[in-house]
C-alpha cells in the first residue's frame, strides 16, 4: 500500500464505482495544495461546477506543467464532462511523466476496463443492459477515510423482463427435434469459442438482423471485430430448456457462461431457432436477465 500526505477526495459521479489508491508526491502536492487557484478548483468541483473546475485546472496546468495532481484532476473533470477518451489521453500523459503515480494508473485502468466492457457487452448481444462504470479518484483537499477498496467492478444490470400471467400451451418438441436443436446450439457455441467466423455466422438465418434493427452487414462486421479481437473465448452452456412453438420454430433458453481475456459473464439467453432446409438456424436472440 502507498502512504501519502496528500488528502483524498472520492469523486461520486453517476454510475462510477471504483476507489483507487493515492501515490506519494509530497513536495509537489504541497505546493499545489497551497495555491489558492487549486483550492478554488476543488471547491468548484465539489459544487458540481464542472466547466469552472476544468477552466481552473487548465489554468493551474500552465503554472505546474506535467504536475501529476493537476493532470489526474483534469482527467476526472473530463469524465464529468462526458469526455472519457480525453480522460484516457490525460492519464496516459500523467503516467508517462510520472510512472509511479498510483492514482492516475488506477484511474486509467478503470477507464480501460469500462471501455472494454462497453465493447464486449455488444459482443454478447447485451444491447439492453446498462453498464455501471467505475468511480475515479480526485486528488484533492477533502480527506476521506474509505479504507482499501477493490479495483473496478463492472456490473451488468437490466430491468426485469415481464412474462405474461397466462401462457398458451405450446407443442412439445419430438425427441429427434430436441436432439437437432441441442446440436445446433452446441455448434453455435463451439464456433464462437473457436472464433470460427464462417461456422458462427452459418448458425444464423440468411440476412439475420438483431433485435436492435442493425443492418445485417453492419451486424456481421461488429460481430467479426468482437469475436476475433480477444486472445481466447470460451462459451459454456448449461440449464438448457427447449420449447417448440410450431413445426418450424423453437425457443431455447439457457445459461450462457462467457469467458475471455477481457470479460467474464454469465447471462440467461433466449434463442429462437427456425427450421430451414439446411437445419435449425437462429432467427432471434436476446438476453433474458444477467446472473
Amino acid at each position: 500500500m502507498f502512504k501519502t500526505n496528500i488528502s483524498r477526495l472520492v469523486v461520486k459521479y453517476g454510475l462510477w464505482s471504483v476507489v483507487a489508491l493515492l501515490s506519494a508526491f509530497h513536495s509537489t502536492g504541497a505546493s499545489v495544495n497551497e495555491d489558492p487557484v487549486y483550492k478554488e478548483a476543488i471547491a468548484k468541483f465539489e459544487q458540481n461546477e464542472w466547466q469552472a473546475a476544468h477552466r481552473l485546472f487548465k489554468q493551474l496546468q500552465e503554472s505546474y506543467p506535467d504536475n501529476p495532481i493537476i493532470l489526474n484532476n483534469l482527467a476526472v473533470v473530463a469524465v464529468q464532462l462526458n469526455q472519457p477518451e480525453l480522460a484516457v489521453k490525460i492519464l496516459e500523459h500523467a503516467i508517462l511523466s510520472h510512472p509511479t503515480l498510483s492514482v492516475s494508473y488506477k484511474n486509467l485502468q478503470s477507464l480501460y476496463n469500462y471501455q472494454a466492457a462497453q465493447e464486449y457487452k455488444k459482443a454478447l448481444s447485451l444491447d439492453s443492459l446498462k453498464l455501471t462504470a467505475p468511480k475515479l479518484n480526485l486528488i484533492g483537499t477533502a480527506q476521506t477515510d474509505s479504507g482499501d477498496k477493490t479495483a473496478a467492478e463492472l456490473v451488468l444490470s437490466q430491468e426485469t423482463i415481464e412474462k405474461p400471467l397466462v401462457e398458451e400451451a405450446q407443442p412439445t418438441p419430438s425427441g429427434h427435434d430436441k436432439e437437432q436443436l441441442a446440436a445446433s446450439l452446441k455448434q453455435w457455441a463451439e464456433a464462437w469459442s473457436r472464433q470460427d467466423l464462417n461456422a458462427y455466422f452459418n448458425s444464423y438465418i440468411k440476412d439475420y438482423r438483431p433485435r436492435s434493427g442493425t443492418a445485417h452487414e453492419r451486424w456481421r462486421k461488429l460481430r467479426e471485430d468482437r469475436i476475433v479481437n480477444p486472445q481466447f473465448i470460451n462459451i459454456r452452456i448449461s440449464d438448457l430448456s427447449i420449447d417448440k412453438q410450431d413445426a418450424d420454430n423453437a425457443v431455447l433458453i439457457f445459461k450462457q457462461h462467457y469467458q475471455s481475456n477481457l470479460l467474464k459473464s454469465t447471462v440467461t439467453k433466449e434463442l429462437t431457432f427456425y427450421r430451414t432446409e439446411a437445419g435449425w438456424k437462429i432467427k432471434s436472440e436476446r438476453v433474458v436477465n444477467p446472473s
